[in-house]
């Protein structure tokens, strides 16, 4: 929408929502996230397209006329806001894939170095934090060829691995920490 409250607001109406949505889809659904106004709907294992007609039928119902669109697993694979969705046959992994089309701060731009390195870090950075572990060199190797896609040379991006590598060794994480804990 564009404003600054917009988010705040969409929670509040989807949250009024969320309760009957939830019940009636309760026997239907395995769980059901929702980040602003992006659902993410977990099915049972089962036919695909009745359950979603049915899931469907639930949100219309409950969604004060509110349009749903709708994205179904492609090649066993589903973007959700930044990551990527890899279903396979007994777990899900996840990468990090922005969905947006708008390129990064191109490395020719008359921005100082300090912004571009941060820029060039906090892509790997992102890379790192919303992967998971399985998938940590897909997103990297994604952000990768977004910042040379934007004239980013290898030395940046060496430098801006190099500092997460620095990160990452020197709070080696202890058995039960998580990742988040350390980036």
């Amino acid at each position: 929408i564009g404003s600054r409250d917009a988010p705040i607001l969409a929670d509040i109406f989807l949250s009024g929502l969320d309760t009957g949505i939830n019940s009636a889809s309760n026997d239907l659904v395995t769980r059901i996230f929702r980040y602003v106004d992006d659902y993410l709907v977990i099915t049972r294992a089962g036919s695909l397209p009745k359950r979603l007609v049915d899931v469907l039928k639930v949100f219309s119902e409950y969604g004060c006329g509110l349009k749903f669109t709708t994205e179904i697993p492609n090649d066993n694979q589903l973007q959700f806001l930044d990551v990527a969705l890899f279903i396979e046959r007994e777990h899900v992994c996840w990468s990090y894939r922005p969905r947006s089309a708008k390129p990064l701060l191109n490395f020719s731009s008359g921005h100082s170095k300090l912004i571009k390195e941060g820029i060039a870090l906090s892509c790997l950075k992102s890379a790192l934090k919303k992967s998971c572990h399985e998938r940590i060199a897909d997103g990297i190797t994604a952000q990768v060829c977004r910042l040379r896609a934007n004239g980013y040379p290898d030395r940046v991006i060496s430098r801006a691995s190099e500092n997460c590598l620095k990160v990452l060794r020197a709070v080696t994480p202890m058995k039960g920490r998580r990742k988040e804990d350390w980036l």
